[in-house]
């Protein structure tokens, strides 16, 4: 069985996130590996999750080189690129800023599971990166985020409650996307 077009993958899961209240404007990306290893298939920046179409799909190399696509290529890429460099087991990672994270994120508190779909993230925590609130635009940042991530699912940062949190999750499979 051959997966779908990469590229409308990726548009058709983030219809699927904006549906799901993680639109935030044109902020928050979601990637699918390449199936032939050639890098990663990242919404291009510029274009919200509600709005995006397969022709704003990039590949980018494991370096963050454009091979395909056009318009701009999202700034913190090295998230994605990172993640998947280092968790061979990911075929998704998205970005994104939905509310229930972002509170989360600002309280500081660990998450409890209230039903079922909870228990995909604990336990233990879901871990928080605090190595910096600002956007990650290095792949030492990438890495560092990945290096919180470690082997779970999902994970959120907030350097402070008053800074921007966010949340980044990793996909064991992109087939659902």
């Amino acid at each position: 069985m051959t997966r779908a077009d990469p590229r409308e993958a990726v548009a058709v899961g983030c219809r699927i996130l904006a549906a799901h209240g993680h639109a935030d404007m044109v902020w928050g990306h979601l990637s699918v590996r390449d199936d032939a290893g050639r890098g990663l298939w990242l919404k291009r920046a510029g274009v919200g999750f509600d709005e995006l179409v397969p022709d704003d799909v990039h590949l980018l190399s494991w370096d963050g080189e454009l091979l395909e696509g056009d318009g701009p290529v999202h700034l913190e890429h090295h998230i994605h690129t990172e993640v998947m460099r280092a968790r061979a087991d990911v075929g998704a990672v998205v970005h994104s800023h939905p509310e229930s994270a972002v509170t989360l994120a600002a309280t500081g508190l660990p998450l409890q599971p209230l039903g079922h779909e909870g228990t995909f993230f604990t336990p233990p925590d879901v871990p928080r990166y605090t190595e910096t609130g600002d956007l990650i635009r290095t792949g030492e940042l990438g890495r560092s985020v990945a290096a919180a991530l470690g082997e779970r699912n999902a994970l959120t940062w907030s350097t402070t409650a008053s800074s921007s949190p966010r949340a980044t999750s990793a996909g064991r499979s992109s087939a659902p996307c």
